[in-house]
């Protein structure tokens, strides 16, 4: 039961952050922030409501506060380094650390990753196409790959359209947290 209500919860988080992403291009650190405390607090309720503690039975920390902390961490980490690299902002870091700390498992946090940077691709394929802008992607990636990086400038155009990650962030949880609902996962990790 505390799984259902966490997946609840994260989907919900992720809708509002796709709300406000895509009409201010932000994503709020009031709800990132807040829900990533709320994920620790939830864990940490629901661990020991359900008789886990906080560690987990026998050295194990699925549904616990330290599983949920490890998921925060495995969310933060690898996408605060696509943030220095620019390739996101922070709050799209700061939402998978939400969706680590709700979903309690590196797992959801790496197939909600693959899930989204698939949906991503599909949202930035169809900005293109809608903006006329597939010829300029293709010269730029052709660009890219002839001088190796170093010879194309990224996009300065204030008009070119945004991912908005936090839509490819929903998709994501939405697929990877009914994998695990069902049990179907690691369906990419197996």
């Amino acid at each position: 039961m505390p799984l259902i209500l966490a997946y609840i919860a994260i989907v919900g988080v992720c809708v509002a952050a796709t709300v406000t992403d895509l009409r201010t291009g932000r994503i709020p650190n009031k709800l990132t922030a807040s829900a990533m405390g709320a994920g620790l607090v939830f864990w940490l309720v629901a661990g020991l409501v359900v008789g886990h503690g906080l560690v987990g039975p026998e050295g194990t920390v699925s549904g616990t506060v330290a599983a949920s902390f490890l998921g925060l961490l495995c969310g933060l980490i690898p996408f605060a380094i696509l943030v220095m690299m620019g390739g996101l902002g922070g709050g799209d870091m700061k939402l998978m650390g939400a969706i680590g700390a709700w979903g309690a498992s590196w797992r959801i946090v790496l197939d909600t990753t693959i899930y989204a940077l698939i949906a991503g691709v599909l949202i930035a394929i169809v900005l293109m196409i809608r903006h006329g802008r597939v010829r300029l992607t293709l010269a730029r990636l052709f660009g890219i790959a002839i001088s190796r990086g170093k010879a194309v400038s990224p996009d300065d155009d204030a008009t070119a359209p945004k991912v908005p990650f936090a839509a490819a962030a929903l998709v994501g949880i939405a697929i990877a947290g009914a994998e695990h609902m069902l049990r179907l996962w690691p369906p990419l990790l197996g």
